[in-house]
């Protein structure tokens, strides 16, 4: 059976036109493209029925799929269990440090060894030893909608260069996971303008010239596991994707506005300086000893001191509000589980659990971060991850407030938003919005105004040509390929 008959056996459908879709979000004319010179335990990980379609579609041999969805759907976790369940010699990347982290991957530029900057062909030079690159048949870009659309051509032109190759990505699959409407690319003005000059048509990934016409199979994780209620899940889909604003933020400012019955148990900020001083003014308020515990960092562990995910010195008092950062291995708490610190020693913290197990009291010990580098074993004929690095800390940071964007990926209990003078990035208020299980544990300091709910009218026709393209070709017959 061919790829094509598998995706049309499995979606029903056929694969779209990258370029057709760039074309349709981006509003440009076609123009002429120039031509490129350790696995993870599943241990109490639910496997949907979307997860083993996307395996599928890996294991069919698709060339490009895209993995896309809502916040909750699992995206992590469906990298989790395909790194452990796929038989290809595989890597997973991402654009940040911390993105990488996250996933147990690396990033974009220590993989392909780039500079932080608009790279020119010279940048990109075949190594000496490429066997890592020669040998790996897929590759994972976590976080996707934050790849520029330079940066993947850059990656095209690695993988053609170090595999001596000149189909696209040099012949390497890609999955792209991630959701368009949460994380924008950096694109500083002055580099934009560079950017247009060599004639891209947006900053993201679907305009790199690589993708143009090689075929995308999209697939959209629909299962939504923080949220049960369907009516608050409707409201966030429409602000996730810019629809009928008026009719959403007057209910959500109806239903979450002078709510002075919640009580919140963290309060999420647009800007790292809002969370930074109610942190500082709440543990100053608290009367207890101060205690310091002094993080350690060991090896390769190139992630700024300001985005570690525990403060290296972690200055805490009795009665601190904290969140937990890493998933406990005996399952008592998860990254973003809150709590309030009960007792402190030099070298020894319990906490109190704001969870499920609301009350329960636990000894918290430090844990290890660990950063890694992609090898191939010729021995055993696979890509490995050897650790290269560690950073070991307690697992907490304060959380009277945190940022909207450091609360990515988290499921929180009762919040209090700030968007304070205006959220200024596309999807802040969804990602607020959305950490909560329930619309009954909102409250906003300010009413939701249609300004803040910014949402990039290009990511929204992406999305619907997507959609309509996929009708286009229901129906139609597979064609058959060679192989």
């Amino acid at each position: 059976m061919s790829i094509l008959d598998t995706v049309k056996k499995l979606l029903g459908v056929k694969p779209v036109d990258i370029g057709e879709l760039n074309r349709r979000a981006t509003r440009e004319p076609s123009r002429k493209v120039p031509s490129p010179v350790s696995k993870n335990s599943l241990e109490g990980v639910h496997i949907s029925d979307e997860y083993r379609t996307v395996k599928s579609l890996l294991d069919a041999g698709c060339p490009v799929v895209f993995v896309t969805g809502n916040a909750g759907t699992g995206k992590s976790t469906l990298i989790q269990y395909l790194r452990t369940v796929l038989e290809k010699r595989l890597a997973v990347v991402a654009p940040t440090g911390v993105a990488a982290l996250n996933v147990g991957g690396v990033t974009i530029h220590s993989f392909f060894q780039l500079p932080p900057k608009i790279h020119e062909d010279q940048d990109i030079k075949p190594l000496y030893d490429r066997r890592l690159y020669q040998k790996l048949q897929l590759l994972i870009i976590d976080e996707v909608s934050m790849v520029r659309c330079d940066l993947m051509d850059s990656i095209d032109k690695f993988l053609r260069k170090n595999r001596s190759s000149t189909a696209p990505f040099g012949g390497v699959q890609l999955l792209l996971v991630g959701d368009l409407f949460q994380l924008p690319p950096v694109v500083p003005r002055h580099e934009w303008n560079m950017l247009r000059a060599k004639g891209y048509a947006s900053p993201y990934f679907f305009s790199s010239f690589s993708l143009q016409g090689t075929s995308l199979v999209p697939m959209e994780l629909t299962s939504v596991y923080r949220q049960e209620d369907g009516a608050f899940v409707d409201l966030l889909n429409r602000i996730r994707i810019g629809d009928d604003l008026d009719f959403v933020t007057t209910e959500v400012n109806r239903q979450c506005f002078q709510r002075e019955s919640l009580t919140p148990d963290i309060t999420l900020t647009c800007t790292n300086n809002g969370a930074d001083q109610i942190n500082r003014d709440e543990l100053q308020r608290l009367l207890s000893r101060e205690y310091s515990f002094q993080g350690k960092i060991e090896g390769q562990f190139h992630i700024e001191e300001d985005k570690l995910p525990s403060p290296i010195d972690l200055r805490l008092k009795a009665d601190a509000h904290v969140m937990f950062t890493k998933n406990d291995e005996q399952r008592r708490w998860v990254n973003g589980t809150l709590g309030i610190v009960r007792e402190l020693r030099q070298g020894s913290i319990r906490a109190e659990l704001l969870s499920d197990s609301r009350g329960t009291v636990c000894d918290v010990l430090p844990v290890t971060w660990e950063t890694y580098k992609y090898a191939y074993d010729a021995e055993q004929d696979r890509i490995v991850a050897r650790k290269v690095g560690q950073y070991t800390q307690y697992p907490l940071m304060l959380a009277w407030a945190v940022t909207i964007h450091k609360s990515q990926g988290k499921t929180l209990g009762n919040v209090l938003v700030d968007l304070g003078h205006g959220a200024f990035a596309s999807g802040q208020v969804y990602v607020a919005l959305s950490r909560c299980r329930s619309i009954d544990g909102i409250r906003l300091v300010r009413p939701i105004r249609r300004t803040d709910v910014k949402c990039d009218p290009m990511i929204k026709r992406f999305y619907l040509a997507i959609e309509e393209m996929k009708k286009d070709k229901r129906g139609e017959q597979p064609v058959a390929t060679d192989g």
